[in-house]
């Protein structure tokens, strides 16, 4: 969608500036808040596996987060463990058809 809706801010994390300024979000739940640690954003296509939520073991877990790490569009120092929690919040990209800028992040309380 190009009118701005539907996690259309999560593009300026293509930025370096922009993460710099912005390293954790907050997740709010009715239960509980959390701290979630932005690690990496990058641009996908839909059929990537930016949205797999089963691994079969944690050496394919840490593969995909080691690979979301090397795709960024910027540095983060956060080191992602296969213990932690992880977010990945998406939006739509226009890179090319059917992109999508991925946002990952650890959850922290």
């Amino acid at each position: 969608m190009k009118n701005g809706t539907m996690f259309s801010g999560l593009t300026e994390y293509k930025e370096q500036e922009f993460y710099d300024e912005h390293p954790v979000i907050l997740l709010m739940t009715p239960d509980q808040n959390f701290r979630v640690e932005i690690f990496a954003g990058y641009v996908a296509s839909v059929k990537d596996n930016a949205w797999d939520i089963a691994m079969e073991s944690d050496v394919k877990f840490e593969t995909w987060l080691e690979e979301a790490k090397e795709r960024s569009c910027f540095e983060s120092e956060i080191t992602p463990a296969v213990t932690d929690g992880i977010v990945t919040l998406s939006t739509c990209s226009y890179e090319f058809d059917n992109a999508r800028f991925v946002l990952v992040g650890r959850i922290t309380e």
